[in-house]
């Protein structure tokens, strides 16, 4: 063949070579003609079919007169015949010449999965007369791939199939399927589906797998939409007789994330947020922009909890209801964008506890090796938030495996939490502290003398026998350094169950903790005694 032809040649499963097809010809590759000082580049494709306006998608970058087009889709000026079309360039060329795409090679990528292992095989397997001739033989290799190397994937369930797509940042995104009921051990790839998306949801009670970040010539579009067709993931082409299709959000820069939320699909831009409502066909789906000025930091930030929508955005936290788009107020606000690793932001992770009414973002912070060392959580039947250091890269509810499972990314194990009062047979240091409150009014110091606990020391109906270490913190202004006072032992016992902590402050905070092997508590309302100490500190 010559330099701008490729042939496909099969084989059999032995490596011998198929018969070639009687009719047909050699396929062509692209190539580039460009003039000095002119920024319009012809392309030479027989039998394009294209029309001006169209988009010809370049899946190879290609240096030619002394520019480079970059991988693109590029708008079809003119067609100057049926084998001849006009892209422009983003500079005029320095050159005459003419390339070919790729070298005049034709550019294949294959997806193939690990294979099984086979069974033994040898001279005189099954044996002639008693017991094998020439031994079982060995294992025959089977044929393998090469790994999917992926920063993070999108997950979902079609049923019993799982589906999932990795995200590497390359041409070559497509979504695999494995059905555990047919015998494979690894997934397949949807070969009718987009080949690159940037992520995808099940859309419910339809059942249609959504795209967002996908693609219908091969280059990624930020901010396409694709769907198959109803109960059907291997039909896309949208026709009179199916409900496959596309949208392309006209506003934004990219999309995000998207998840299946309550009675309706939701997606996110760097920007906004859109619905997808099912409006059966003729349009399938009817897109709307909710509220702008609140879009997605990343794509596994959002989650719903309770009937309700919560995600984090750039700079605030945010929730859908049926009022609309709310920002949560948010007490740690600095801990939670002040101190974030911005090159790092797609590792953050939503975990919703909904045994505890609990939605947590697991975030990386300056300094923390680029993964995720801290989680920021909201009660939200309380509407109370709090903090700490916790790391972890993947979350999944309560589900059928039993309470919530998490990954640690440092570690590399997997954890199953809220099983029991300790961590695997040993005492996990727990507990909590406020922030400032205080106990007088305006500009009063308080000294405080006596301090009841309230609190549950075990299990219900278990020996009541834990131990709580109760500290005061006091300070009289803000910007001041915390006194400490204590800690206190409380117990059931007579002489732990109050106590005079003598502390004296404006503002103060109060650090509860615990040590001890098996123990559960629970913290009430607590009383105290104090009276007025002076005025201005």
């Amino acid at each position: 063949m010559d330099a701008t032809h490729y042939q496909i040649v099969a084989l059999d499963i032995l490596g011998n070579q198929l018969p070639a097809p009687s009719t047909g010809s050699p396929g062509v590759v692209a190539s580039f003609t460009t003039t000095a000082n002119v920024s319009v580049v012809t392309v030479t494709l027989p039998n394009h079919g294209y029309v001006a306006g169209n988009t010809y998608p370049l899946l190879v970058a290609v240096a030619v007169g002394g520019i480079t087009l970059p991988v693109s889709n590029y708008l079809i000026q003119s067609v100057l015949s049926a084998n001849t079309f006009t892209i422009l360039a983003k500079s005029q060329a320095t050159a005459a010449a003419t390339v070919s795409i790729n070298g005049g090679q034709v550019r294949l990528q294959y997806s193939f999965g690990i294979g099984p292992t086979l069974p033994a095989t040898g001279f005189g397997q099954n044996g002639f007369g008693a017991g094998p001739f020439g031994g079982a033989g060995s294992p025959a290799n089977p044929a393998t791939g090469s790994p999917i190397i992926a920063t993070d994937w999108t997950l979902d369930n079609f049923g019993e199939v799982l589906i999932s797509c990795p995200i590497n940042g390359t041409l070559y995104q497509p979504l695999y399927a494995w059905d555990p009921l047919s015998g494979s051990p690894q997934a397949s790839v949807i070969s009718q589906g987009p080949t690159v998306n940037d992520g995808f949801f099940v859309a419910m009670p339809q059942r249609q797998i959504i795209c967002w970040g996908s693609t219908d010539t091969g280059i990624q579009d930020p901010l396409l939409v694709r769907w198959c067709d109803l109960n059907n993931f291997t039909q896309w082409i949208g026709l009179p007789t199916n409900q496959a299709g596309k949208f392309r959000l006209p506003r934004g820069s990219k999309i995000v994330g998207g998840l299946q939320g309550p009675q309706q699909g939701l997606l996110w831009t760097d920007l906004s947020i859109w619905s997808m409502q099912y409006v059966n066909l003729p349009g399938v789906w009817g897109f709307n922009e909710i509220a702008t000025g609140c879009g997605l930091i990343s794509r596994k930030a959002a989650a719903a909890a309770n009937g309700v929508v919560y995600w984090m955005g750039p700079t605030q936290f945010y929730s859908l209801t049926s009022e609309g788009v709310q920002p949560l107020a948010c007490p740690i606000w600095d801990v939670a964008f002040q101190n974030m690793d911005l090159a790092n932001v797609s590792k953050i992770r939503v975990a919703v506890n909904s045994r505890f009414n609990e939605i947590a973002w697991y975030i990386p912070t300056i300094g923390g090796g680029g993964e995720n060392t801290t989680f920021l959580k909201y009660n939200y039947a309380l509407g109370w938030w709090d903090y700490g250091l916790l790391s972890r890269s993947a979350w999944i509810d309560q589900s059928v495996l039993g309470a919530p499972i998490g990954a640690d990314p440092n570690k590399l194990l997997i954890y199953q939490h809220e099983t029991s009062n300790d961590a695997d047979g040993v005492a996990m240091v727990t507990g909590y502290t406020t922030g400032d409150f205080t106990l007088s009014e305006g500009d009063q110091m308080t000294f405080l003398d006596e301090f009841w606990p309230d609190a549950r020391y075990g299990d219900y109906g278990q020996p009541q026998n834990a131990t709580l270490q109760i500290t005061f913190l006091a300070r009289d202004f803000p910007e001041d350094q915390q006194r400490v006072y204590g800690p206190f032992m409380a117990n059931t016992t007579p002489q732990a169950r109050w106590f005079n902590p003598r502390a004296r402050g404006r503002l103060f905070a109060l650090q509860v903790q615990s040590s001890d092997i098996g123990s559960f508590w629970r913290m009430g309302r607590f009383r105290y005694r104090g009276q007025p100490a002076g005025r201005y500190g």
